[in-house]
């Protein structure tokens, strides 16, 4: 198994991390199979997009703090104010 390290530079952002798994992949000399990509943060999401339209990320990040604003859920919450979105949007939050 292999890891990629993601950095980050702001609370909510949305990363393309596409070229760093087929990196990856191209890496171990993988011809056929299955890639699995996951995070086992509480305070990260994994998103597919086929990345037609740059405006998306930004929609989408439009949205979720439409869902759940940063100021609602900060204060003494555990972990980042995002966290309340995996409670939200996850069958089996962490």
């Amino acid at each position: 198994m292999k890891e990629i390290s993601v950095e980050t530079h702001s609370k909510v952002e949305m990363i393309d991390i596409t070229a760093a798994v087929q990196k990856t992949v191209r890496e171990e000399k993988i011809e056929e199979g299955i890639c699995l990509v996951y995070t086992p943060h509480t305070t990260a999401a994994i998103t597919i997009n086929e990345n037609a339209d740059p405006d998306v990320p930004r929609d989408i990040l439009v949205a979720l703090d439409k869902a759940v604003p940063l100021p609602l859920i900060t204060g003494t919450w555990k972990g980042t104010p995002r966290r309340m979105l995996n409670l939200l949007w996850s069958e089996h939050p962490n």
